[in-house]
């Protein structure tokens, strides 16, 4: 996975999503503690968010101990409250909120491609006021077609432009680079055999390279304090090829393992959109049960089963926008590489929350500030 030239641009454009330091976008606090960093949802029996949370209403574990929330946040569409626990002011701004959508070329068929990228369009241009998106393509390397940006007019053309579709020198490569080489990946996989050794190969290399490039936005964003979404409009790939006792049977599970260990470190939460719309295939719901993984061991959702991708796009983006990030610093916590699981315990009957199941303690995989 070819990711190096992205990292400049990129990094710069989270540099200014950030804005200059100021006193009210530092950290709340300061230690040389660990602290934990954790996104929730919280929604009724019905499904509907509940948008008055508060940290007296929560009980936190980890690792069956419970601990003290530090600050409690509740994210907005265009604005973070921070709250010091047990206080009834806010404390400033508190963390970012980013929300970057990964159109995914190299899971996802031409004719697919050119639907999901239509319907991601049009759902770009409703984002509300002061919503941050950047833009990631994902074909034979992982690019960066966007900054982060509030401007919905701008982002929403520039999708528009984008086309995975069409043959390379049919397409403007100053207006948009990205499309020709896009579009030529797609058509060398478009003559592939759709069976066989070879066929294999080329789905062992995709998964792989999915999976990396998951991992370099975690890491990209990684030092971004707060709330950040990963929209992964795609078809997606099994995580396992070959039935029992196949000849070359393998399994992916943990590869997508250390995949979401570098994605919670970052506190990223993952939405896969299934690009494909409706599909009755067993092929296609293989396919869901890697988005439901993926989605649930970072505190995601995954969104399928609807020809409407405009408006799974903005369930995943209002789903997001209404959640909440708390932080605390775990007792006695030694780098020694252990899984910690967190463990949230709602005080009002009929909430339920959503989050990451925890973590691993170690400097690689730390998630502090």
């Amino acid at each position: 996975m070819r990711t190096g030239i992205l990292w400049y641009a990129a990094l710069a454009a989270v540099g200014a999503a950030q804005g200059p330091p100021t006193d009210e976008t530092q950290p709340v606090f300061r230690t040389r503690a660990r602290i934990v960093e954790v996104t929730l949802q919280a929604t009724r029996s019905d499904g509907s968010a509940v948008e008055d949370l508060t940290p007296g209403d929560l009980r936190l574990f980890d690792n069956n101990r419970e601990q003290a929330i530090a600050t409690f946040e509740r994210v907005r569409a265009s604005a973070v409250e921070t709250r010091r626990a047990g206080q009834a002011e806010p404390l400033g701004r508190g963390a970012n909120r980013l929300s970057i959508l990964l159109l995914d070329a190299l899971n996802t068929n031409w004719s697919d491609q050119i639907y999901a990228h239509c319907a991601a369009a049009r759902a770009l241009g409703q984002i509300p006021p002061g919503e941050r998106i950047a833009i990631f393509v994902l074909g034979d390397d992982l690019r960066l077609l966007h900054d982060f940006s509030s401007d919905s007019a701008s982002l929403k053309a520039l999708v528009e432009r984008f086309s995975g579709a069409a043959p390379r020198g049919k397409l403007d490569p100053v207006a948009n680079p990205l499309a020709a080489e896009f579009s030529y990946s797609d058509l060398l996989r478009s003559k592939e055999p759709s069976s066989g050794p070879w066929a294999a190969i080329q789905q062992r290399q995709r998964i792989l390279e999915t999976l990396d490039a998951l991992r370099a936005i975690a890491r990209l964003v990684k030092g971004v304090p707060g709330q950040k979404n990963l929209l992964w409009l795609s078809a997606a790939f099994p995580l396992s090829l070959g039935g029992p006792g196949a000849l070359g049977a393998e399994s992916f599970h943990d590869d997508a393992s250390l995949t979401t260990r570098e994605l919670n470190a970052a506190n990223v939460t993952i939405y896969p959109i299934d690009a494909r719309g409706l599909s009755a295939s067993s092929r296609a719901y293989i396919n869901i049960g890697t988005m439901e993984e993926l989605a649930e061991q970072t505190g995601g959702k995954a969104y399928y089963n609807s020809n409407d991708l405009a408006s799974l796009v903005r369930s995943a983006l209002e789903d997001s926008r209404k959640g909440y990030v708390l932080t605390y610093a775990p007792s006695d916590l030694q780098d020694d590489g252990k899984f910690h699981g967190i463990r949230l315990r709602a005080a009002r009957r009929g909430v339920q929350l959503r989050y990451r199941p925890g973590y691993y303690a170690d400097a690689q995989h730390a998630t502090g500030r």
